[in-house]
């Protein structure tokens, strides 16, 4: 069993079943947080080959808040609505995305620098 410096157990949280030749996306909670309330939870998911329940629970297992119902309407109307805050978590979250080999080479390379690891 895999224990971090502090001695706790980390908690898995993956998205879908492995893929043969796919690629596996390792996540913060911080890069899922930010990537969750710069865009569409549908339209992220989508992108991922995920259902957009499917990562709003894979989310909520995270401990990564989204955005609310009419979030993304206040946004289209001009306002600047706030995000929710990410606390901080009790035990260490990996985040493993799980992205079919249908998605393309384009939909990988923008990944890196929108996440923050450019």
């Amino acid at each position: 069993m895999l224990h971090t410096e502090n001695g706790s157990v980390p908690c898995f949280v993956e998205t879908r079943h492995p893929h043969l030749n796919g690629t596996t996306l390792p996540l913060t909670r911080e890069m899922l947080h930010e990537r969750v309330w710069a865009e569409l939870v549908y339209t992220l998911a989508k992108s991922w080959g995920l259902s957009g329940r499917g990562l709003a629970k894979a989310c909520k297992r995270a401990g990564v808040p989204v955005p609310p119902r009419g979030y993304w309407a206040r946004v289209q109307n001009g306002q600047r609505p706030r995000w929710t805050v990410l606390r901080e978590a009790s035990h260490p979250v990996e985040i493993l995305v799980n992205l079919p080999r249908e998605v393309t080479e384009a939909s990988l390379s923008c990944l890196p620098s929108a996440l923050g690891d450019s």
